[in-house]
């Protein structure tokens, strides 16, 4: 069984960085596990970055940088861009909130107000997604 089978979150190559337009294979075998702080088990497991995969991205994003448009582009366009990734990464907010265990966002929201608590929820997926009125509502709790 390889890494990428044993996620079960909304991950399409946890055992892979990407660098330079490309999924790459990390320089070593290591690997992070992410562990639910509700049940303390392992959530999913990803490649861990080496000084070499660190060096390889930095490089790719140095060259990326310098030949590529961004640079030369005004800062309405640069805004474009920004916005467009903002509006991607809000369709898929549903994918990206199950990569982080929702126990976690709920110890932090605990750790910043310990006294907020979310609000029951009459659903069997558990409570809404709500903020937490401190922190500026910075915190999001699943």
């Amino acid at each position: 069984m390889s890494l990428a089978d044993d996620v079960k979150a909304p991950i399409r190559h946890a055992d892979r960085f990407f660098i330079g337009g490309q999924w790459v294979r990390p320089s070593s075998d290591a690997t992070i596990k992410v562990i639910d702080s509700g049940t303390e088990e392992v959530y999913f497991s990803v490649a861990e970055a080496q000084p070499t995969d660190i060096s390889r991205a930095v490089e790719a994003a140095r060259q990326a940088f310098d030949a590529g448009p961004w640079p030369r582009l005004t800062h309405a366009e640069r805004a474009g861009y920004l916005r467009a990734i903002g509006a991607e990464i809000s369709q898929r907010s549903e994918d990206l909130s199950q990569i982080c265990p929702a126990s976690a966002a709920r110890a932090v929201a605990r750790d910043c107000c310990p006294s907020w608590r979310p609000r029951p929820s009459s659903s069997k997926a558990g409570p809404p997604a709500t903020r937490a009125p401190c922190c500026n509502g910075a915190v999001t709790v699943l």
